[in-house]
């Protein structure tokens, strides 16, 4: 009878081992999951792709550095090449948090021909 009860506390030990890492899991999961927000839009000049990201410097001369491009644009746009750089565009992006840090993701690019002074 004795060792009845300890195959039975052994197998209960084992239970509540795999309930409590699978908890765990579930816990370390909602962490990681990241809130995202409405797409944004702005207007500014491309300045270039550095370590730091893709850099735009908006009409009030502040810099917006992009974390990530999407893979669509960067198919469209090649903004790790100088091609584009002076060239204004209409930036769509949008903000993660991830690990207590937000991350800038452009989502669309459409380039903005110079207004012609004379029209």
């Amino acid at each position: 009878m004795s060792n009845y009860f300890k195959k039975i506390a052994f197998v209960m030990l084992f239970l509540c081992a795999g309930i409590y890492g699978t908890v765990n899991a579930f816990e370390k999961q909602s962490e990681e999951i990241t809130l995202e927000q409405e797409e944004q839009y702005l207007v500014a000049t491309f300045e270039g792709h550095s370590d730091e990201g893709f850099k735009f410097l908006l009409k009030d001369d502040t810099a917006m550095i992009f974390n990530k491009v999407s893979d669509e644009v960067l198919e469209l746009f090649d903004l790790k090449s100088d091609a584009y750089k002076g060239k204004t565009f209409e930036v769509a992006y949008v903000s993660k948090e991830k690990e207590g840090e937000t991350v800038l993701i452009i989502t669309g690019l459409k380039e903005l021909k110079p207004k012609n002074k004379n029209s």
